[in-house]
């Protein structure tokens, strides 16, 4: 019968991606601009782990991720900003994939490579909002979702690690 109930891992993830969602919610009410929180609960669902330690190496990867990605976004954004031609997008877009993951080896850091070359990707799908202001609300909400599944994590029924 105990296989059929879900574990706390489980429980916990549900917790983080509702708290998420409902502050997201009140914020998003507050200051009049309707805030998603896809990015918080999908970097939940990552961050999320068996431990303490794990989900802290998750962290680590998807806040370097998010914050290189990010400023190459932002980088990339700000030189292709007033030419608006299709075929030189795919060039920028090129450019910034190849100069994420480069950073990225540089640091050493290749854990943070899926994240920020998610993030350059969703930089420049999104063509309906002020660039920098994409950016920088993906940057928040994947942080605030990486540090809502940490606390939910250590605080709400810890699992001993000893």
């Amino acid at each position: 019968m105990k296989k059929y109930l879900p574990g706390l891992r489980t429980i916990k993830t549900a917790l983080a991606i509702t708290i998420c969602a409902l502050t997201t919610n009140i914020i998003s009410n507050f200051i009049g601009y309707n805030i998603s929180f896809f990015y918080a609960g999908l970097t939940v669902i990552f961050v999320m782990q068996k431990s303490e330690k794990e989900s802290k190496e998750q962290i680590r990867a998807r806040t370097m991720g998010t914050i290189i990605g990010g400023l190459v976004a932002l980088f990339i954004t700000f030189l292709r900003i007033d030419i608006f031609n299709n075929n030189l997008d795919l060039l920028f877009l090129f450019i910034g994939v190849v100069l994420v993951i480069q950073i990225l080896n540089l640091m050493n850091f290749k854990t943070g490579v899926v994240i920020a070359t998610i993030m350059m990707l969703a930089s420049f799908n999104d063509r309906e909002s002020t660039y920098s202001f994409y950016i920088l609300f993906r940057c928040l909400e994947t942080l605030y979702g990486a540090y809502v599944a940490y606390f939910i994590n250590k605080f709400f029924l810890p699992l001993n690690e000893n």
